[in-house]
């Protein structure tokens, strides 16, 4: 298994997911994967099945199977999809998906066979669960300054070197030679009355 050639075996995966879903079942909808929960599923796999999975082989498995799942989603929501709830497939007709198959099209691996681990992905990917791979840290410019005073809503503001003329109302803007313009009148397009 050495460099990125790791061969993940269905069982392996099928704990992989296992682990994610008692995680979130134990903390809750919005919890947040970091690299420590990737890290410890990496050693409960390589206890289990005597193998030597690092953090960031189980992060990329993770989500290459949550890829897979918006495909899956795709599918099933392809006109004239119906899905079996009892054998977890989703139904297609034949002919589409051997013309599929020839355009090459992701979702035709999964029409008319039966989904592994769909209620596992479903709990775990479904309802837009929160990953963190979208989190960004608060830096110091996100932190308001004590210097800085809104003039609107601010009942202490004190500071007399504000310029009111340069504070914007949301729908004024300033243009490039900063003078201001109504942005409804270049954004929105006026509605004639009849």
């Amino acid at each position: 298994m050495a460099g990125n050639n790791v061969v993940w075996q269905p069982q392996v995966v099928d704990d992989m997911l296992q682990y994610y879903k008692e995680k979130i079942q134990a903390e809750g909808r919005q919890f947040i994967f970091w690299e420590v929960h990737h890290e410890e599923c990496a050693k409960q796999l390589n206890a289990k099945y005597h193998t030597h999975f690092t953090q960031r082989q189980v992060y990329h498995k993770f989500h290459k199977v949550k890829g897979q799942w918006r495909v899956i989603m795709q599918a099933k929501n392809l006109s004239g999809a119906n899905f079996d709830d009892v054998e977890k497939k989703i139904l297609y007709d034949e002919t589409e998906v051997v013309r599929m198959h020839n355009d090459k099209d992701a979702r035709a691996k999964f029409l008319n066979v039966p989904i592994r681990n769909y209620d596992v992905m479903e709990f775990v990917f479904q309802d837009k669960h929160a990953t963190g791979e979208f989190t960004v840290l608060q830096t110091p410019c996100d932190i308001p300054s004590s210097q800085d005073v809104d003039l609107v809503g601010d009942k202490d503001a004190n500071n007399s070197d504000v310029d009111p003329s340069l504070q914007y109302d949301s729908d004024c803007l300033p243009d490039e030679d900063g003078t201001r313009r109504n942005s409804s009148t270049t954004k929105r397009p006026t509605t004639q009355q009849v």
